[in-house]
C-alpha cells in the first residue's frame, strides 16, 4: 500500500484492506479491532476502537478506521505509522501502514 496521507483536523474515516502474509482475512464479528497513529517522536493518538461501520467488510479485511476531528487535532505533523490490532480472544494480529500527517489550515 502506498503511504497515506492524513491531515489535521479532518474527521477521519479511512478504508484500509488489512492482510496478513499478504492474504485478506476474514475477521470475526466478535473480534476487538483497534486503531493508533505512532509519530516518528512516539506521540500516540488512540486507541480508537473499529465497529463494522458502512463500507466495512470484515468477511475480508477490510476495515474503516475513523479518527474524530479532536484526535486528529492531536497529530504530529510528519512521517507516522497506522497500527491496526485485531484481537479475536484466540490470536492477536497486527498490521502496520506508514502514513504522513500534514497540517490542516481550517
Amino acid at each position: 500500500m502506498a503511504c497515506l496521507a492524513l491531515v489535521t483536523g479532518d474527521d477521519i474515516n479511512l478504508p484500509v484492506q488489512l492482510l496478513c502474509d499478504g492474504e485478506p482475512f476474514t475477521i470475526s464479528a466478535s473480534a476487538t479491532v483497534r486503531a493508533s497513529i505512532i509519530s516518528r517522536t512516539g506521540q500516540v493518538v488512540g486507541p480508537v476502537t473499529l465497529h463494522q461501520w458502512p463500507g466495512s467488510d470484515w468477511a475480508n479485511s477490510l476495515v474503516i478506521v475513523r479518527f474524530p476531528r479532536a484526535l486528529s487535532l492531536t497529530m504530529a505533523i510528519g512521517a507516522a505509522e497506522l497500527q491496526v490490532k485485531v484481537d479475536d480472544g484466540i490470536e492477536e494480529t497486527w498490521v502496520f501502514e506508514p502514513i504522513y500527517v500534514k497540517r490542516g489550515y481550517n
